[in-house]
């Protein structure tokens, strides 16, 4: 697979930054037990951590950008950043199961 990465990287970085953006405007704050947790596991600002559950891996609209992903595998069931998390909906059952 040829790439060209002086045109595709500033595409993935815009759109990895415009769903970092809205898991930070929309996710979900960690539950008390998670908070504790990433606390033992040393995460300095638990609080700013967001979960944004959804129905399917968002993917980009730009069409190079989708083959590349896809064709390298990238597609995984989240996706996340230092700060906020995409979870595929259907990982979960219930709020206990989160980080169980």
């Amino acid at each position: 697979m040829q790439v060209n990465l002086d045109s595709l990287l500033p595409k993935a970085i815009a759109w990895a930054e415009s769903y970092s953006e809205l898991i930070r405007r929309c996710g979900e704050p960690l539950t008390e037990r998670e908070t504790e947790l990433a606390i033992r596991m040393g995460v300095s600002n638990p609080q700013k951590i967001r979960i944004l559950l959804g129905p399917e891996f968002p993917r980009p609209e730009d069409p190079d950008l989708f083959n590349f992903v896809d064709l390298a595998g990238f597609y995984k069931p989240s996706m996340h950043d230092a700060r906020s998390q995409y979870l595929h909906s259907g990982w979960l059952s219930g709020e206990s199961t989160r980080f169980s």
